[in-house]
């Protein structure tokens, strides 16, 4: 039985002035299905906004993204990920459309993740490679 969730949100303008990119809305239909032996399957759609060059009042349409993760769980509190996405306004400031990576996750309790991720273009746009690394926070 898959699990599934409705993430909603704002990225907000308050950045330094490279990174400030204006507002931007989301909502993401995320839904997960457990796999045997420990591993997990998910995909996430979700209309992205984009927001205005620097200006953090600016709300734009939003894009279409897609995502999807294949993960194993490899201790209690350590798993590994392959990963993908469509539409680079799911990750922010990555400058690609179509995304493939390798990354890992350490839950530090039931209610903080830090991850880390290596991801390369697939389609030819922007950079060739970069990371991603942040926090997961459920309260």
């Amino acid at each position: 039985m898959p699990i599934v969730g409705l993430e909603v949100f704002v990225v907000t303008g308050l950045a330094s002035r490279p990174f400030n990119v204006g507002a931007e809305p989301g909502i993401v239909l995320l839904v997960d299905h457990n796999l045997p032996g420990d591993w997990l399957l998910e995909w996430n759609l979700g209309l992205y906004g984009t927001g205005g060059n620097g200006i953090p009042d600016v709300l734009s349409l939003p894009d279409l993204g897609v995502q999807w993760v294949l993960q194993k769980q490899v201790t209690e509190s350590i798993a590994v990920f392959y990963q993908g996405f469509y539409n680079g306004a799911g990750v922010p400031y990555f400058p690609s459309d179509l995304v493939s990576g390798l990354g890992v996750q350490w839950d530090l309790s039931q209610r903080l993740a830090v991850y880390t991720s290596y991801n390369w273009s697939l389609d030819g746009q922007g950079s060739p490679s970069g990371g991603y690394s942040g926090f997961a926070y459920a309260y």
